[in-house]
């Protein structure tokens, strides 16, 4: 919550209020990992491991997993459209949305059409979109390197109960993970969505 609204304050224009949840995220899934971290090494027995195959699919929760995925994927979508209409405002920055309105007008003799033109700013165009876009990559990046970290460290797979007990922490660790990502994405696209609804 506090790296939320400290990257939030940041940047020029709100530019800060797009990154701040992928920002929030990835402290949550750093925090998971570093918990996950604790945990392992203090029960782990020391030139002791199974050897396994253990793949990030094992652990991963089926609905969670889909959930995030689609939201992210939609995220990318509104973020492409966003960026693709918006126009440069005043000081030449991608955060603006011209539309124009034909409109009939009567001048005692006749109808004439008159065009307007319209401006609405802020809007999420490409100078909100880029930094969001990065920060968003980051978590996805930092995600898939602890889903990896956790599927694949060690462990002594002779132990049956100590197996037991391990792949339920991982999975915890795992749908910690994905909850995350979901939340960053989910958090982000209304945000964004927001956004370019008010103007």
């Amino acid at each position: 919550v506090i790296m939320f609204f400290v990257v939030a304050g940041l940047g020029r224009f709100g530019q800060g209020l797009f990154v701040a949840p992928a920002a929030a995220g990835a402290v949550v899934i750093a925090a998971i990992l570093v918990g996950q971290r604790l945990t392992y090494t203090r029960a782990r027995t020391p030139g002791i491991a199974g050897i396994e195959r253990r793949q990030v699919g094992d652990y991963l929760p089926a609905r969670l997993a889909t959930t995030a995925a689609a939201l992210v994927l939609v995220l990318a979508a509104v973020a492409a459209w966003t960026t693709l209409v918006a126009t440069p405002d005043e000081s030449g920055l991608a955060r603006a949305f011209t539309h124009s309105c034909t409109t009939q007008v009567w001048d005692q003799q006749a109808y004439h059409e008159q065009v307007q033109v319209h401006v609405s700013t802020p809007y999420p165009g490409g100078y909100y979109t880029a930094g969001m876009a990065i920060g968003v990559l980051a978590v996805l990046a930092l995600a898939w390197v602890g889903l990896v970290a956790t599927t694949r460290r060690p462990r002594n797979g002779a132990d049956l109960e100590l197996v037991r007990v391990d792949d339920a922490l991982r999975r915890q660790t795992v749908e910690g993970i994905v909850a995350a990502l979901g939340l960053v994405a989910a958090t982000t696209l209304a945000g964004l969505s927001y956004a370019a609804a008010v103007p």
